[in-house]
């Protein structure tokens, strides 16, 4: 394997996806705590961050820890997944799991027939699941029969059977039974029996 500055590299990837998000050095020095001069310190490979920033920075920049390196992660197809009747769908460029909304934004997968269970890394549209849904990115449904959890927003046409959560917006036109939680907005116009 060849030699890599991985010194260089993070630098280069702390400056590329500060600047792909459009925030400043300052920004993203208030986001990890710390001052914009260590920022800047990286980003001019005078020194790197400490290696328990990496995680919120990777977190921040939604890429992984081997992403802020170039570390190709390649996805072992020998894995353990069961075979049941669960619809499993991800999104390889190459050799690596594309995992990130930013890396997916223009994938999505639209199921029709009888649909029991779905899990994601994509953002999927369908009429009726009979089971659970959950996807990394977005769901649009008409109706999801027990749980449904999107990485962003989870729009619902009809009833969620059981729990609805969504990290960005959560929005049902019918009922939800039991809890719903979103990390921006929840706007359900039927009943929601559980809590918000």
């Amino acid at each position: 394997m060849e030699n890599q500055n991985y010194t260089e590299i993070l630098a280069e990837n702390i400056c590329y996806y500060r600047k792909k998000l459009k925030i400043t050095q300052e920004e993203l020095a208030n986001k990890l705590d710390i001052s914009f001069q260590a920022v800047s310190k990286w980003e001019n490979k005078l020194s790197s961050p400490d290696i328990s920033l990496l995680p919120t920075l990777a977190n921040i920049f939604e890429v992984s820890i081997d992403k802020l390196f170039n570390i190709s992660s390649n996805y072992n197809t020998n894995s353990t997944i069961p075979n049941d009747d669960n619809i499993r769908i991800c999104c390889f460029k190459g050799q690596q799991l594309l995992q990130t909304c930013n890396d997916l934004d223009n994938v999505v997968i639209n199921l029709e027939g009888n649909i029991n269970n779905v899990i994601s890394y994509v953002s999927i549209e369908c009429s009726e699941i009979l089971g659970d849904a959950k996807a990394g990115c977005d769901i649009n449904c008409t109706s999801i029969a027990n749980n449904a959890t999107a990485g962003c927003d989870l729009t619902i046409h009809g009833n969620i059977g059981n729990n609805a959560t969504a990290g960005c917006d959560l929005c049902v036109t019918g009922n939800v039974n039991k809890d719903a939680k979103a990390g921006v907005s929840v706007t359900i116009n039927g009943i929601l029996k559980g809590k918000n």
